[in-house]
């Protein structure tokens, strides 16, 4: 239960599913119930002209065209405010309030500055000036101390919390996001940051919801680490990240054109899964490059590209979301999302009354090796995965047992097509799948885990009917191993087959990720080709081999393409955003390249016999 300033009882604020909040009020005299009866009254005299000679009103010009749209938004804010809910939440609300703001956007220029004034109640959203707990210092001396919250003890719910990152050298450092067209940024709240006491800084960020993925890749951009807390004084400096929410800071900081562009998609917005909006994960691809990288990209969605575009679909609005708002901390190691996530402003620190930040290290040793409290070496934890493998057992949801370990299936017939992660004998490269995958798969039998990573039945009968042999190889990322996006797959050619091959294919890199596979090769010839037996194929003229490469004057995109399909076994499936899906749809996992090893050269590498079960494969 809220509580307002002038000590009358709030009314029940639940969160709903999604995170907003909901009021009930079964009187009328206060609340939405009283406010919107005033409010009616209000609107209706307004829209009334007082009697006059008859005359017409004048043509809306734009600029009270403009001030009526502006008294619509005050009156959306202002009836979210007493629902607890927000603008755009009001404006896609069906009944009165509609009704009146619709009316109100077409209303005479006459009435704007009266309508203005009307302001409801105190919003019990946020509303916690001098909360009981423990300060930032506090909470910043514990968490250095790594001592977990003391018994009874609880952080003040107005602290929020954000790691943030940025050269050692660089201003920009002293802002919550440095990425420039960042206007507000996520922060978790107090509940998370109760959790992340007692933990080592690389643990906390992981408990805040930050990928180990991430966290690494911060670190290999040479990037130092902060934790930041600030108490959040003014109640409209935080707001819950729901959907309603972030459409009125759209309104708020981007502009009523941006906002009227992408409203029309609000309710699909809510209801659809990004997955559904996006397939192919290229939002997320396009975001996790490297920030110039990204914002020079034809697909990064800036303010600027929504507004210079005629029409906008659902992809679009998801982009700009994506992009220019961001991700959010909701999400823990658990998978749940039942943690409090805000937005702030993206201001610089100084702007924020009573903020502190601290350099923190990470260390890259314990994103992989600490499990069960305690360091396993790479070798002790493959041993350990190998092992739950062949009893079936799934890892809890939260172990990061599998974190920086990678892993392929192999098959074959005699023991020299096992000398090498892949058995094709041309081929100098090799597709690995990540942690990820691995933790996916654990739980499952051989021939389940396999057809859960896209092998379908009738193969892995038609290899059983063959008694082809099959094996587990895991081991720990080698040096050489990066995910396979198509940059780099290109390094990979440059590191491996050489200059000369790589300065052929290198012009053709933006074609390659830019065209579906059907685009560059409609007939399929290339996949033809490869599926010949292997002596059939390597001699057939159109198998791009890479003495082929060197061969050709000029190389075509069919030709770089056809090396690599042909040469780094990246098939008609192959998309280039570091990802594949399971076979389902459900999830998508990372997918790696490494160089084709002797299995016998690789470090604390750990290798098992599989076996399929003929019921499983036939059920």
């Amino acid at each position: 239960m809220f509580k307002l300033n002038d000590d009358r009882p709030a009314s029940p604020v639940r969160l709903n599913a999604g995170g907003s909040h909901s009021a009930s009020n079964a009187g009328g005299g206060s609340g939405m119930g009283g406010w919107i009866k005033s409010l009616g009254r209000a609107s209706s005299e307004l829209l009334s002209p007082p009697a006059t000679p008859a005359q017409s009103n004048p043509p809306l010009t734009p600029q009270t065209q403009s001030q009526s749209h502006s008294v619509a938004s005050a009156l959306h804010a202002a009836a979210a405010a007493a629902t607890g809910a927000t603008a755009a939440a009001a404006a896609a609300a069906p009944g009165f309030v509609s009704s009146i703001v619709t009316s109100v956007a077409s209303m005479p220029a006459h009435a704007a500055q009266t309508v203005a004034a009307i302001r409801p109640p105190p919003s019990p959203h946020m509303r916690d000036d001098h909360p009981p707990g423990l300060s930032c210092q506090q909470v910043l001396d514990l968490f250095m101390a790594q001592k977990p919250l003391p018994k009874g003890a609880t952080v003040a719910k107005n602290i929020v919390g954000r790691f943030t990152r940025g050269g050692v050298d660089r201003k920009d450092s002293e802002m919550l996001s440095f990425e420039p067209f960042k206007k507000v940024c996520w922060v978790f709240g107090s509940d998370t940051i109760e959790l992340m006491l007692g933990k080592t800084p690389t643990q906390a960020m992981v408990t805040a919801g930050l990928a180990k993925q991430w966290i690494r890749d911060w670190l290999d951009d040479g990037n130092e680490h902060r934790l930041v807390l600030m108490p959040i004084v003014h109640p409209d400096d935080r707001v819950l990240g729901t959907w309603d929410n972030i459409f009125a800071l759209v309104q708020k900081h981007y502009g009523m054109r941006i906002y009227l562009k992408m409203f029309p998609f609000f309710d699909e917005l809510k209801e659809t899964h990004i997955k559904d909006i996006d397939p192919r994960a290229r939002l997320r691809y396009i975001s996790e490059l490297p920030v110039t990288d990204r914002y020079n990209h034809d697909e990064f969605y800036t303010p600027e590209k929504i507004l210079k575009m005629d029409e906008i679909t659902l992809y679009d609005v998801r982009g700009f979301m994506y992009h220019t708002i961001g991700r959010g901390y909701a999400r823990d190691p658990n998978g749940n999302t039942n943690r409090m996530e805000y937005i702030v402003p993206n201001r610089a620190y100084s702007d924020f009354p009573g903020l502190i930040q601290h350099p923190i290290t990470v260390s890259r040793d314990e994103i992989q090796n600490f499990h069960l409290g305690k360091n396993l070496t790479s070798h002790e934890r493959c041993v350990e995965l190998a092992r739950r493998f062949k009893a079936c057992e799934a890892l809890r949801p939260d172990s990061t047992l599998a974190e920086g370990i990678v892993g392929r299936f192999i098959r074959g017939f005699k023991p020299e097509h096992f000398d090498k992660l892949c058995g094709e004998p041309s081929t100098r490269a090799a597709f690995v799948f990540g942690g990820d995958t691995i933790q996916s798969f654990m739980g499952l039998s051989a021939s389940q885990a396999m057809i859960s990573l896209g092998f379908t039945r009738e193969f892995l009968i038609s290899l059983n009917a063959m008694k082809m042999s099959h094996k587990l190889v895991l081991f720990p990322e080698p040096e050489k191993c990066k995910q396979a996006k198509w940059e780099n797959a290109m390094t990979f050619v440059k590191d491996v087959y050489g200059n000369a091959i790589h300065a052929k294919l290198f012009p053709h890199l933006p074609e390659l990720k830019a065209k579906e596979y059907e685009e560059i090769d409609p007939n399929f010839k290339l996949r033809d080709i490869a599926n010949l037996d292997f002596a059939t194929r390597t001699s057939h003229p159109e198998y791009y081999s890479p003495e082929k490469i060197l061969s050709l004057k000029t190389v075509s995109l069919f030709d770089a393409r056809g090396f690599f399909y042909h040469s780094m076994r990246c098939n008609e499936m192959y998309e280039g955003i570091g990802y594949t899906q399971a076979r389902n749809g459900d999830d998508d996992r990372a997918e790696y390249l490494v160089e084709n090893m002797k299995i016998t050269t690789i470090k604390d590498c750990v290798i098992i016999d599989v076996e399929f079960f003929s019921n499983e494969l036939e059920g």
